[in-house]
């Protein structure tokens, strides 16, 4: 069996080489396909190792369709450029394809466990607890879905740029299909600056969540995030039986680019 991998890239030129030569090592591909928004050697350098690049400029929401427009396999792999596989990544993956499985992923390590590892031991233990709860758990990064899913979600996706993989996650058990999730680490997320890549994700997701919601439904959904952030940092203190202020001062930053995001996002309106 053999996947089309498609990779949503914007000026990635320092990470899309290493993520391109994994794929080719360890993944069973058909076709290497970049969706690309970008300005730098990007493009010109997943050429070179024989990747085929669609130029495409649209929101992360969009660009996640546009991956399985242009794919054609049943199974296509959704890798972020700055993930790099493990030779494990097929093994594990492929091991949950079946009839009522409608998206497959797995867990990935990442560079801010050298910089804040409090924060990757948290995010280790919320993703474990939502796993273990039965909660939808998925991200695009680094998954293998069926291509009929994305390609349903259009209407779903056409205004999102944060966060579509709670969407996907959630159409996916709508059309009658189960989220499987592997506990088993098959990639690196890899950043040179893991903090200002984080902080620019939850800006991000600000962004998003005006953007889907409008103004004021958009900051009111912000600040109940800041519930949800303040009741897993206790829970997980009880958990880890200790008081990370480190934790807290990260989680609140994280907060305050949300804030920002959807501010900014208000004001080009």
């Amino acid at each position: 069996m053999r996947i089309d991998v498609t990779i949503a890239t914007k000026n990635n030129e320092e990470t899309i080489e290493q993520c391109v030569r994994n794929i080719k090592k360890y993944i069973p591909y058909n076709r290497i396909i970049l969706i690309d928004d970008s300005t730098d050697d990007t493009a010109k350098i997943a050429k070179r190792l024989g990747a085929e690049v669609i130029h495409f400029s649209a929101k992360l929401g969009p660009t996640r369709v546009k991956q399985a427009e242009v794919s054609d396999t049943e199974w296509i792999a959704s890798i972020d450029s700055d993930v790099f596989v493990y030779p494990n990544w097929w093994k594990v993956m492929s091991g949950y394809i079946a009839d009522d499985v409608g998206i497959i992923r797995s867990f990935m390590e990442g560079s801010i466990k050298k910089v804040i590892p409090s924060y990757d031991a948290f995010m280790k233990w919320w993703t474990e607890k939502t796993f273990l709860r039965g909660k939808i758990t998925t991200t695009m990064g680094n998954n293998l879905v069926r291509r009929n899913i994305l390609l349903d979600c259009g209407t779903k996706l056409a205004n999102i740029h944060a966060g579509e993989d709670t969407i996907i996650g959630k159409h996916v058990i709508d059309m009658g299909y189960k989220c499987a999730v592997s506990k088993v680490i098959t990639a690196l997320h890899y950043h040179k600056d893991p903090i200002s890549h984080t902080k620019m994700a939850f800006y991000r997701g600000g962004e998003s969540y005006v953007i889907s919601k409008g103004k004021l439904a958009g900051l009111i959904n912000i600040f109940v995030s800041l519930i949800g952030i303040s009741k897993n940092w206790i829970e997980y203190s009880f958990y880890s039986k200790t008081v990370d202020l480190e934790l807290c001062r990260f989680l609140l930053s994280l907060f305050i680019e949300m804030i920002k995001g959807g501010i900014s996002k208000i004001k080009e309106m």
